[in-house]
Parts: C-alpha cells; sequence; structure tokens
C-alpha cells in the first residue's frame, strides 16, 4: 500500500488527448562563417621573390597546419565538460553533430599536437645542431690552416738551414780566397818556354847525332825542357786543383737539390768566377788549353752580368743593404735574371736569396719548385669552390680552387686541373686589412664575387709569405641544410602518419558509435530484443556488454512490472478491510500522545542545562586552537632554518669534496714531475757521457793533426773548439743536474705539504658529515613534531566544529521539544480527522485502479520476447 502511495506521488501529470506535447530544448546548431578571401592587391612587393617550387609545397603545407592547429585549439575547450553543463538543455535523438564536434575531429587533432611537438624539437635541433656543425667546420679550417703553416714554416727553415751550410763551406771560401788563382806573367813564362822546347826539339831533329853542335842544342833542349816542366807543373796544379774544388762544390750543391724536395735549383753568383749552379748547362769549365781559357773569360763576363742583373732587381737591393737575412719574392718579377739564369719562371713558384759573407759581390739564389708547393696546397682542399693560395711580399700568389674529383678534367692531372690563374686576394680589401694587422692568424666572414667567404690567414714565420684561405659558406652550412631537408621531410612523414592513423582509429571509432545508435533508435521505439555484437576488444566492447546487461535488466523490470500489476488487483480489495483495522489503531494513538506530551516536558529542562555546559567547553576548546597554532608557526620557522642549515651543510660537503679531488690531482701532478725529474737526470748523464767521449776524440782529433804538421792545422783549431764546446757540455751538465736535484727535493716538500693537506680535508669531510647527520636528526625530529602539532590543530578544529554542531543541535532541540508540545497537541485533532481521510482513501483507490489499467496498455507496447 505504501509502495502504491509513494508511486502516486512522483507519478507526473497525465497527458490528455487534446495536450499538445511541449518541445524540449535543444543544443541550437552553430553556424560556421567561412572566411572572406581578400582580394589580391596589384601593389604588391615586387622585391619579394618567388620561392622554389620543393620550398614553397613545405610552406603551403605548414601554413594548412596553422590553420589546423588553429581549429584545434578552438576545439580543446569542448573537450572537457565544464560546471555550467550540468544545467544544460536535455538532448533527444534528433539533435545534430556539427563536423568540428564529431570525434574524429577531435582525434585527428589530439594526434596534431604531438606532430607540433615535432615541428618544434625539429627547429631547435637544426638551429642548435647547424650552430654546431659551422663553428666545428670553422674550426676544423682554422686547424687545417695551422697544420699547412707549420708544415711550410719548416719546410722554408729546412731551405734556410741548407743554405746556411752552403754558405758556410770551406770549400767555397777557398775557392774565393785566390788559393788556386794564376796571373798573366806565369802563363807567358809557361808559352815562352813551350815556344823555345818546340824550337829547340826541331832543331835536334835536324842535326847529325854524335857532333858537337848536336851535343850543345841537346844541352839547352835538356835545360828548357826541365824549365817547361816545372812552369807547367805549377799552372796545371792550380788548374786542377781549383777544378776539382769547382766540380765538388757543384756536386755539392746538386745532392742539396736531390734531398730536399723543395728546392728546384741552386745558384752561387760572384763577378769574375763561374757561376755554381745545380744546372749543368749554366757551369763553366777549368781546363789549362788556351781556348778553354778564352772561353773561361766568356763565362767569367756571364757571372757578372748575372751579379749585375740581381743587383738591379728589388731582391738584389734588399739582400745589398742587409747581409745578414734571408729574402723571398715570387716567381715572374725578375725575367731577366730568369734568362741569364737559363730558367723559365714557371718552374718555380718561390725565390730566397742570401749574400755570400766569405766574400764580397757574392749571392747565393736557390728557387723553390712550383709543384712542391702546389703539391702542398692541392692536399689541403677545403671544398667545392675555396681557395687556398700563398702570397709573397712582391705581392705574387699561387691560388689552387678546391674541386669534387668528378669536376676534373680527364687528361690534367689534379694539380693543374685546380691552379686559379687570375688574381684573387691581393687587390682585396680584407687581405690588406690582414697583411697589416700585427696578428699572425685569423679569420673572417668576406664578400668576393657576390658570394659570402669564410677568410682565414696565417703568415709563415719571418718570411713575409701569407697563406690564406676562403671557403665558401654554403659548403659550411651544406651539413646544416642537409639536416634541415631531413627534418622536414621527418616532420612531413610524421604528420602523415599522425593522420593516416587518426583517421583509421577515428573511423573505427565512428562505425561502432553509428551502429550504437542505430540499435539504439530501435530500443527507444520500444524493441528490447536487440543485440548489441562485436568483434572488437576494447572499450567500446565493454559499451555494448553494458547495453546487453542494461536491455536485459530492463526486459526482466518490464516482467516484473508486469507480475506487480496482477498483484496490485489483489492488493486494493485488501484495502478495505485494513481501512477498519486503521480505525482501531487511532484510539490507540490518542493515549500515547498524552504520555509523549509528558516526557517532551522533562527534556526540555534537560536540554536546557546541556546547552549551557557546551557553551562553557566550546570557549576552552578556542584557547586550545590558538596555542596550539602558536606551535605550529614556531616548528615551521625551526624547520626553515634547518632546511638552511642542512644547504649550506651540503654545499660546504661538495666544495669540500672539490678540494679533496683537486688535493689528489697535485699530488699526481707532482709525482709525475719527480719522474720527469728523474728523466731528466737520466738524459744528463748520457748528456755528460757524450761530452767525455766528444772530448776524448778531440784529443785524438788535436793528437792526429800535430802528426799531420802544417797540413793539420785547421783540422787542429776545429778539435780545440770542439773540446771547448764539450767542457761547456759538461758544466751546463753539472748545472742541470744540481737544478734537477733542487726540483727533485722541492717536489717530495710538495708531495708531503699536500698529503698533510689531504688529511685535514679528510678530518674537515668527516666533521662536516657529522654536523649534517645532527642536522638531519634535528630536521626529523622537528617534522615529527610538526605532523603531531597539524594532528592537534586538526582536532581542535574539529573540537570546534563539532561544539558548534552541538550547540546548534541543542538550540534545535529545545525549539524542536517546544514545537512537539504543539504537535502533540494537535495530534488529537489530527485523528479526529483521520475518519475523513478513510472516506478519501476509498476513493483513491477507485482511481488507482484505473491507472493500473494504463499501466497494462504501457507494458504492452514493449517487446520483451
Amino acid at each position: 500500500m505504501k509502495k502504491l502511495l509513494n508511486m502516486k506521488k512522483k507519478e507526473k501529470p497525465i497527458r490528455t488527448p487534446k495536450e499538445k506535447p511541449k518541445k524540449e530544448a535543444r543544443m541550437p546548431k552553430i553556424k560556421r562563417e567561412k572566411p572572406k578571401r581578400q582580394p589580391k592587391s596589384k601593389n604588391q612587393n615586387p622585391s619579394v621573390k618567388k620561392l622554389p617550387k620543393p620550398v614553397s609545397v613545405v610552406w603551403e603545407w605548414l601554413k594548412w597546419l596553422g590553420r589546423q592547429i588553429l581549429k584545434l585549439i578552438r576545439i580543446i575547450p569542448t573537450l572537457f565538460p565544464k560546471k555550467s553543463e550540468k544545467d544544460a538543455p536535455l538532448l533527444d535523438g534528433n539533435v545534430k553533430v556539427l563536423p568540428q564536434f564529431c570525434i574524429q575531429t577531435k582525434l585527428i587533432g589530439c594526434y596534431l599536437i604531438p606532430v607540433m611537438l615535432i615541428v618544434i624539437l625539429g627547429i631547435v635541433s637544426y638551429s642548435r645542431s647547424s650552430g654546431a656543425l659551422n663553428d666545428n667546420y670553422e674550426s676544423a679550417v682554422s686547424q687545417t690552416m695551422n697544420m699547412a703553416n707549420e708544415y711550410f714554416t719548416f719546410a722554408l727553415s729546412n731551405i734556410e738551414s741548407d743554405m746556411n751550410t752552403v754558405l758556410s763551406d770551406s770549400e767555397l771560401s777557398t775557392y774565393y780566397s785566390g788559393e788556386y788563382s794564376t796571373n798573366d806573367a806565369q802563363q807567358k813564362t809557361r808559352d815562352d818556354l813551350k815556344k823555345k822546347y818546340d824550337a829547340l826539339q826541331e832543331k835536334i831533329n835536324s842535326l847529325t847525332p854524335g857532333t858537337t853542335a848536336y851535343y850543345k842544342t841537346y844541352y839547352d833542349y835538356a835545360r828548357i825542357k826541365d824549365e817547361f816542366k816545372e812552369a807547367d807543373e805549377i799552372l796545371t796544379d792550380a788548374s786542377d786543383g781549383k777544378t776539382n774544388v769547382y766540380n765538388s762544390f757543384n756536386q755539392s750543391i746538386s745532392n742539396k737539390v736531390a734531398a730536399n724536395q723543395f728546392i728546384g735549383n741552386i745558384y752561387i753568383v760572384k763577378g769574375g768566377y763561374n757561376t755554381f749552379s745545380s744546372q749543368s748547362k749554366l757551369r763553366g769549365q777549368e781546363d789549362k788549353t788556351k781556348e778553354d781559357i778564352e772561353a773561361k773569360r766568356d763565362i767569367h763576363s756571364k757571372g757578372e752580368e748575372i751579379y749585375s742583373a740581381f743587383l738591379d732587381t728589388d731582391l738584389g737591393k734588399k739582400v745589398s743593404m742587409d747581409a745578414t737575412s734571408y729574402y723571398w719574392v715570387g716567381s715572374g718579377s725578375m725575367p731577366e735574371l730568369d734568362k741569364l739564369l737559363l730558367v723559365e719562371p714557371s718552374s718555380y713558384i718561390l725565390r730566397v736569396a742570401h749574400d755570400v759573407s766569405s766574400t764580397t759581390d757574392a749571392v747565393m739564389i736557390v728557387d723553390i719548385k712550383k709543384d712542391a708547393i702546389l703539391d702542398i696546397l692541392t692536399n689541403f682542399n677545403l671544398g667545392e669552390g675555396s681557395y687556398v693560395g700563398i702570397i709573397t711580399p712582391d705581392n705574387q700568389e699561387m691560388v689552387v680552387e678546391g674541386k669534387d674529383i668528378t669536376k676534373e678534367e680527364e687528361g690534367k692531372s689534379k694539380t693543374q686541373n685546380n691552379v686559379v690563374k687570375e688574381s684573387i686576394y691581393k687587390n682585396q680589401d680584407f687581405y690588406k686589412d690582414a697583411l697589416k694587422s700585427e696578428k699572425d692568424s685569423g679569420k673572417d666572414y668576406v664578400r668576393y664575387a657576390g658570394k659570402t667567404y669564410l677568410f682565414t690567414y696565417e703568415k709563415i714565420g719571418r718570411s713575409g709569405i701569407m697563406l690564406c684561405s676562403m671557403v665558401p659558406q654554403s659548403v659550411i652550412v651544406a651539413q646544416a641544410n642537409s639536416i634541415r631537408v631531413l627534418t622536414i621531410v621527418m616532420v612531413v612523414i610524421s604528420c602523415i602518419i599522425a593522420m593516416i592513423v587518426g583517421t583509421l582509429i577515428s573511423k573505427g571509432f565512428s562505425k561502432s558509435i553509428n551502429l550504437s545508435i542505430k540499435e539504439l533508435a530501435k530500443v527507444s521505439k520500444g524493441d528490447l530484443t536487440v543485440e548489441f555484437r562485436t568483434n572488437r576488444r576494447d572499450e567500446f566492447a565493454l559499451l555494448y556488454g553494458s547495453c546487453n546487461d542494461m536491455l536485459a535488466n530492463i526486459r526482466g523490470l518490464i516482467m516484473e512490472v508486469e507480475s506487480v500489476y496482477d498483484a496490485l488487483s489483489v492488493s486494493l480489495n485488501k484495502v478495505n478491510t485494513s481501512s477498519t483495522t486503521f480505525s482501531e489503531t487511532t484510539k490507540d494513538i490518542q493515549t500515547s500522545v498524552h504520555e509523549i506530551e509528558t516526557g517532551v516536558g522533562e527534556q526540555t529542562e534537560s536540554a536546557t542545562d546541556c546547552l549551557n555546559e557546551m557553551d562553557s567547553l566550546f570557549t576552552k576548546i578556542n584557547v586550545v586552537n590558538d596555542n596550539t597554532n602558536e606551535i605550529g608557526s614556531i616548528a615551521a620557522s625551526t624547520q626553515v632554518a634547518i632546511n638552511s642549515g642542512l644547504t649550506s651543510m651540503d654545499n660546504l660537503n661538495t666544495k669540500t669534496k672539490s678540494t679533496t679531488d683537486i688535493t689528489d690531482s697535485v699530488i699526481q701532478t707532482i709525482k709525475e714531475l719527480s719522474v720527469h725529474s728523474k728523466n731528466i737526470g737520466q738524459i744528463v748523464n748520457s748528456i755528460n757521457d757524450i761530452a767525455e767521449e766528444t772530448n776524448l776524440l778531440s784529443l785524438n782529433a788535436s793528437i792526429e793533426a800535430a802528426r799531420a804538421g802544417a797540413a793539420g792545422k785547421g783540422f787542429s783549431v776545429v778539435a780545440t773548439q770542439i773540446r771547448k764546446l764539450a767542457d761547456q757540455c759538461l758544466a751546463s751538465a753539472g748545472k742541470i743536474s744540481n737544478i734537477v736535484t733542487e726540483i727533485t727535493e722541492a717536489t717530495k716538500e710538495a708531495v708531503n705539504t699536500a698529503q698533510t693537506a689531504e688529511e685535514i680535508v679528510d678530518e674537515q669531510v668527516e666533521a662536516v658529515a657529522a654536523t649534517a647527520h645532527s642536522f638531519q636528526a634535528l630536521k626529523q625530529h622537528i617534522e615529527k613534531l610538526s605532523e603531531y602539532l597539524e594532528s592537534i590543530q586538526s582536532s581542535s578544529k574539529d573540537m570546534e566544529t563539532s561544539g558548534s554542531s552541538t550547540l546548534n543541535s541543542m538550540e534545535n532541540i529545545s525549539a524542536i521539544l517546544e514545537e512537539t508540545l504543539a504537535s502533540v497537541t494537535s495530534v488529537a485533532n489530527v485523528t479526529d480527522k483521520q475518519s475523513e481521510a478513510l472516506t478519501s482513501l476509498d476513493d483513491a483507490s477507485s482511481q488507482l485502479m484505473i491507472r493500473a489499467e494504463r499501466l497494462g496498455d504501457a507494458i504492452s507496447k514493449f517487446k520483451t520476447k
């Protein structure tokens, strides 16, 4: 009966046939306005260049992606329900979903978020990697140029060293000293004696042997013959010695040329003398015939011509003004001198000259092979379009252009193919600035022929020669550009994959959702026999399972309602019987009401006393709460101070560990220094042994020189100098040994000091660790105290809340008790009216029967089987 009464209260008013159902509120359709296209302006900027096709395609794709992201940003707020949606209008099955709100659009938008992160990652990676690659390339170019500079410096130093060796040769000074020269009187005496010798020989042949005239003539013939032999031997010895020295020295400088890959030719020129040369066609002959003497005079006159032509050049003027320095020039700056030296300017690239100190009006000239220098330059290929070259002090330059192997022409060597004929550096302002700079090396980005290059220069020693290179900026950034292309390709592929995956997944979702909508439409029409079937094993499978369970429950509910309807008729028949029983029960209720009135009066007095006690308790709870808050503030301040102390202790511990590491490193370095000092001592001992051996050798040399007499005087002087040098080496080695001993002692003291410092630092580390442990323990105690205080504060607040609630409850109880007194009085009146309610109950039962019939009609609309 009670269930039926409750159903009656909750039941909605029944619509009459004439009433029209109210339309339920629906979600308004959002009209999406298409953006109006702006007309193209005729006055567009003509300076904007059209992008290349691949770049323009990527640019268009990026713009499309940006538009999609903007749409996604607008859609994202719809993914999260707002609080205000609880009051949103109720929707029915006729609602339409706009494309921008469908699940497919949202899924694709969600997949575009990581794609945008990939785009950002690609941009950041490209910017960082391109900067690092450019820096590495510039560093590699600088290191390459530095190595080339060191190699050239080493090669030029070797050349100057070879020149110094040749110039200090004793044979050269002997040749120019006049020791092997003869005068015209000696030559005339020999010629006169030769004529007399020939005349007497003819006269003897005409005389009869045994006669007095024959013997007299033969006596004169023998005397003239001896005088002629003596004069001829003097001239022959002088000529042979000079020829031997000349040929030997020419062979020596030829060996120098053969031994040094950079030297092409060597010339030693002096007026009135044959020219020393590594070229055989430029050498003279030291012979004793009259014809050879005449030829020699022509060669001597050519030597004077060569020396005169040399002095007329800028190089000759510099050498004549400074006889102690080496001066370098480029090829092609002395054409007249090249003709006299029988050399082509194209066969050499550099020329160096130095004065011959052992005589006057003489110079040594060395030509540097062009191929040897070009081989070095071509080996330093810095990339396609780069230029590497050397510029001499007289602004003669030799430049090689870097090319790919595939672009080299057939039939030409690598050297010939890469040589640049036109001038590259000498007329450029950046080269002039580098030439004026006090720095020995440098680099900067410059403009040349409309392109940007990385210009690098190195000054080669004191020769005045400068090594320069220019690398196109396009070559430097080539690797970075490849990374950019790869990044763009990977981003495009990622976007395509993300869109394909998002589309496939969203299509699967849409298919499952549309199937669900179709089946649920059947359910909405009353068909409860629908079954949801799927092969999916995800949340849709759970949804379909839940729908099947829901329909099964609804079918069971409808069946149960049918059974309830059958029982409803029986229950209504029993209502009349229950009404009689209800009247008798009403009399018993009146008796109970008087007893309740007495009890309520006593409860009112008790409630008043309890209210006073609760007011006193609430005051004490407030005092406890205030004290607890004050203790909590003090504990929080203490915890902050402890945390600050722990931070300071951690910093001190870190610095102490760093000090320990540094001390260990210092000890290790000192130990290595000690090992090196021992090695130096061993080297000094070796020097002492060598010096002693050298001293013995010089002593033996002095003895041999003394045995040789006058011929060994020069060797004796050398032996004396060697012995002095050996003595100096011994003295220097002794000083070095003393220094090494002092270093070793200082090293030992430093090791002891460092070890003592290490022990102190270790003790300091232990003290810091102990202090940190104490701080940590204090921190834990404070944290526990804070937890207890928070618990007390929470309990105090709960007590305060409970006290307030209890006060309110007590006040409510007092009010309720007063109302109860009034209610008990009115209960009697209500009891009288219950009889009238019984009459109304009969009417309600009739109405309930009518509604039960309608319920049966509604149940029949559902299909459950």
